[in-house]
């Protein structure tokens, strides 16, 4: 995320969740949005190069801001067999606005650049170097670090947050070993992914994405590069704010001194944000969320749609229109924004074309309280959601 010019810009991966995992996650989207509600979908910024080092997947888009550049930190997935399989990489791109970006024609980094990497780029499992995140050197003027998740050496199947240092040419790196404290005896997970950070009152936020039973965990520390005893015990993002299990990815951004939270969901395939509320370290809470929806592979394929009609609110209930190409069993499902089901509103076949479904603000437990609810319609072919801004009385 950032904000430029007059509107956020949010970079993000685009799944196509109808295709198998070789033939997706292909490219980086681009939206903008003057108010975190309503948002315009931009060009695509980076795809898949086919004769590149980047020729399988691209992944995991992390923003730099200096002087003179926009840098855009990536990760592309080599498939050249023999010597290369399924090989995740670091890359870089730059650009002067946003919107045109020149990438540089090599990795910048990978895991024959770290040691203790496991490093073997014949096996699939043995090239995992990704998510990519870029700050300042806390202590060091000019320089910067990475952070990214990768495979220990010393133990196969464990993932660590790994650390490489620049002195101020973000094309060059020299490693700086893992994160001991993102090891399986603190973390009680093997896979360790996505870092992201968050800097409050002289306290340093560590996230990251585990599968160790809840997906977004935390450490707080005053030193970011120090040892395990100088980081506190994981802690859950669930704990902190509750109904955030679908959560996963997350990162963080400040605009204007107030810090904005956003993650992937996987239940309502969209992007969560919210504003979040620090407390005395290590809490925090998070207010009313905003839901970025992107539009589905099958929306964008022309199959099934759903949305909600302009000028649908009005005596008491809101009109969706739900569109399909030919007959198929529809069922559309309505939730709040912690994500809990709340009403079911269509379950039976529908025919060719556009059909409307109405909703007077019930739900299972009673009236709807106002606020904003996301209706998902699930067919045999493919899925959509729209979201829906509930008033009672209208």
């Amino acid at each position: 995320m950032l904000w430029h010019q007059g509107s956020y810009h949010l970079f993000y991966m685009r799944l196509n969740v109808i295709l198998p995992f070789d033939s997706t996650t292909r490219d980086l989207g681009h939206t903008t949005s003057g108010d975190l509600i309503a948002w315009e979908e931009q060009p695509v910024v980076l795809d898949r190069r086919p004769t590149q080092w980047d020729n399988m997947h691209i992944w995991a888009p992390s923003l730099l801001v200096t002087d003179s550049l926009f840098y855009l930190f990536y990760t592309g997935v080599t498939y050249q067999p023999p010597a290369y399989n399924q090989t995740q990489r670091i890359g870089i791109a730059t650009s002067k606005d946003l919107y045109n970006w020149t990438r540089y024609p090599q990795p910048i980094f990978d895991c024959s650049d770290a040691p203790w990497t496991f490093c073997n780029p014949h096996t699939p499992w043995g090239g995992n170097f990704r998510d990519p995140i870029v700050i300042p050197h806390p202590s060091t003027t000019g320089h910067w670090l990475m952070y990214y998740g990768a495979m220990v050496d010393s133990t196969t199947g464990q993932m660590m947050i790994g650390v490489a240092e620049s002195d101020g040419d973000l094309f060059e790196w020299e490693d700086r070993g893992p994160l001991l404290n993102t090891g399986e005896a603190y973390t009680y997970g093997r896979t360790i992914e996505s870092p992201a950070f968050a800097f409050v009152d002289g306290t340093t936020y560590l996230f990251y994405t585990t599968e160790s039973g809840l997906p977004i965990n935390y450490q707080t520390t005053t030193n970011l590069l120090g040892p395990p005893s100088q980081w506190t015990s994981q802690r859950r993002l669930e704990w902190e704010v509750p109904n955030t299990s679908r959560l996963f990815g997350c990162e963080f951004y400040v605009h204007d001194g107030e810090t904005l939270f956003m993650a992937a969901n996987d239940f309502h395939r969209s992007i969560d944000l919210y504003w979040v509320e620090w407390g005395t370290a290590p809490h925090f809470a998070f207010e009313t969320p905003m839901v970025t929806a992107v539009k589905d592979a099958s929306e964008i394929a022309g199959g099934p749609r759903v949305r909600v009609l302009d000028g649908a609110f009005g005596s008491g209930r809101v009109e969706f229109q739900v569109e399909v190409s030919h007959t198929m069993t529809c069922k559309l499902d309505l939730f709040d924004v912690s994500g809990r089901h709340v009403k079911r509103l269509l379950d039976r076949a529908l025919p060719p074309g556009s059909s409307r479904v109405s909703w007077n603000g019930e739900l299972d437990g009673g009236a709807a309280a106002a606020g904003l609810y996301l209706a998902r319609l699930s067919t045999p072919v493919g899925s959509s959601s729209a979201r829906a801004l509930w008033t009672p009385g209208r």
